[in-house]
């Protein structure tokens, strides 16, 4: 399956009528963000690009404090469909990331686990024991490129890593066919050509389902969408955000903490359905949909929706 991102997603967004979403009774995903830190630097991250360094202490969330979010979630009434366990950081940086899988699913039998990960750090060791974790249920690799020296540039890692994670791909693929594994690519004219778009989309459709997104440099006044986006955007209304302290979001650009207007609470001290259920996500949400966005600096540069 080939999904292809909008080469200008705010022209055809602006041209729809404004949506309303409403906050379901419990969040359909909650993402932890196992680790802060990442062996890449690409471009377009938020969190370890050059636009933007992310300005809060990284750090690897402690077991204890990833043992009592699980505890939460457990206690819920309905299972969470899925839980993703990385932020902006690769998971794969944690050590205790086998653990961690594996309890989610001991703990959480019936909610799909999904990978997001450069496949850098993916040894034949690293896939088998991704491979054991019985409820994974999609694996999304972030290559966001066709040519060696584009990966050396994009993300400031050498040829040979690009190579680790081409061969993780297959391999994974091979060891679990069942699992959804996705590549990716995250595209921006100003870093990659639409003839490398054609040929990633051609070389890695022939493998499976791909997909071709456009960039986001929410929080980066250089770079705001013209005309700027005013629907209300869904990722308000699908889940929580984790980070490695606690901190509570419910937004994927949530990633320099209290710096940032999508704070939303903070875990133990608040359970995550407490928060769910919270005043601050009931205001971020009626300000989306009463086309009231652009009063959030962040949401105001984003061009998703």
């Amino acid at each position: 399956m080939v999904n292809i991102g909008l080469k200008d997603p705010t022209k055809e967004l602006n041209t729809c009528s404004q949506v309303q979403y409403l906050l379901p009774e419990f969040p359909r995903q909650v993402r932890i963000e196992t680790s802060s830190f990442c062996n890449a630097g690409c471009d377009f991250c938020h969190a370890h690009g050059s636009f933007k360094p992310m300005d809060r202490k990284k750090a690897r969330m402690t077991p204890g404090l990833f043992s009592a979010i699980l505890d939460d979630i457990a206690s819920w009434p309905k299972p969470l469909k899925e839980l993703v366990p990385t932020g902006w950081g690769e998971v794969f940086l944690n050590r205790e990331w086998p653990w961690m899988l594996q309890e989610i699913s001991r703990r959480l039998p019936k909610t799909g686990i999904q990978i997001v990960t450069t496949g850098t750090l993916l040894t034949d060791d690293a896939i088998e024991k991704l491979a054991l974790v019985p409820t994974l249920s999609g694996v999304n690799f972030s290559i966001n490129c066709f040519f060696a020296d584009s990966w050396s540039r994009i993300h400031k890692l050498p040829p040979k890593a690009m190579l680790i994670a081409v061969n993780a791909v297959h391999k994974f693929r091979d060891r679990r066919p069942d699992v959804a594994t996705n590549v990716s690519m995250v595209m921006d004219s100003q870093l990659t050509t639409e003839l490398e778009k054609d040929l990633f989309l051609n070389y890695w459709s022939s493998f499976g389902q791909v997909t071709v997104s456009p960039a986001s440099y929410a929080g980066n006044p250089k770079r705001v969408p013209e005309p700027p986006v005013t629907l209300s955007c869904r990722s308000v209304f699908d889940g929580l955000f984790v980070l490695d302290s606690g901190l509570v979001g419910t937004c994927c650009f949530f990633w320099n903490g209290d710096h940032d207007e999508l704070a939303i609470g903070q875990f133990p001290e608040e359970q995550l359905l407490d928060i769910w259920n919270g005043a601050r996500l009931k205001q971020l949400g009626e300000l989306h949909n009463s086309g009231r966005r652009a009063e959030l600096n962040l949401c105001a540069t984003c061009s998703f929706a």
